[in-house]
């Protein structure tokens, strides 16, 4: 199936944004995330760009956002099941790239520093 450019653009502009696919990486369906936590896993991302990119996530249907009354009060994320696809896909790319730079597998779900 050939896809026209455009099409192509609409599809990855979103997702090439500094930051979003590693956060779709980190994130998991069935477990909840903490801001804190999920800002531990990404090494070198700061809370304005974490939060303005999981704004942007929530709005394309990727990540879904529980604020949980508490005690403690605190906010948690998820993949959505749109989510969940995208991540398989960055699985994918990872495991591609480190096929390519040599690197071993990745063990353990959603931290870039392992």
């Amino acid at each position: 199936m050939a896809l026209s450019g455009d099409v192509v653009v609409k599809a990855l502009e979103p997702l090439s944004r500094p930051w979003s696919l590693a956060i779709v990486y980190s994130l998991d369906r069935s477990r909840p995330t903490r801001f804190n936590e999920l800002k531990k896993s990404i090494p070198g991302i700061c809370p304005a760009s974490l939060s303005e990119r999981l704004e942007e996530l929530i709005a394309l249907g990727v990540v879904t956002k529980t604020v949980v009354i508490g005690p403690p009060p605190h906010t948690e994320y998820y993949l959505t099941e749109k989510g969940e696809g995208l991540r398989k896909i960055v699985e994918q790319i990872v495991a591609w790239w480190a096929s390519w730079e040599g690197l071993t597998s990745r063990t353990g779900a959603g931290n870039f520093s392992d």
